[in-house]
């Protein structure tokens, strides 16, 4: 198991890749930086450690689902690394038929190992360019 005070691996069950749009590290550095995590691919990681005079991690990372910009998976993550205070991390999506959970999460500890699985429910292509139930005529 990693020393960082932050890990989260994430599984991506959705049939596109998702791709960092946005980081946001103000306290903190990356040990592994969100990378394009392929389709159908589980135990991605990202992980941060903290910073030398600063007990404190916070941060976000924002992935886009395939290639529709407005499809995203928000996490989020405010760590004071003090005892006795409370870390809080948030895992939003832009779609209610973007499903992401989160799993692991303790709260009070000085380190948080999470797992995020995605899902994505939106109507998927088959391989003939035609959506489920529809036929090639319309």
């Amino acid at each position: 198991m990693s020393e960082a005070p932050f890990v989260c691996t994430i599984n991506n069950l959705a049939y596109d890749e998702m791709r960092p749009q946005s980081t946001d590290l103000p306290l903190g550095r990356w040990v592994v930086y969100p990378e394009v995590i392929p389709g159908r691919k589980k135990a991605e990681e990202i992980e941060v450690i903290r910073q030398t005079r600063s007990p404190y991690v916070r941060g976000l990372v924002v992935y886009q689902v395939g290639s529709d910009e407005s499809a995203w998976v928000k996490i989020g993550w405010d760590m004071p690394g003090v005892p006795g205070t409370t870390n809080i991390v948030n895992v939003e999506t832009s779609h209610p038929e973007i499903i992401a959970t989160l799993d692991g999460f303790i709260g009070l500890n000085e380190t948080e190992s999470i797992t995020v699985t995605v899902v994505d429910a939106r109507e998927q292509p088959t391989r003939n360019g035609n959506g489920p139930g529809k036929s090639a005529d319309g």
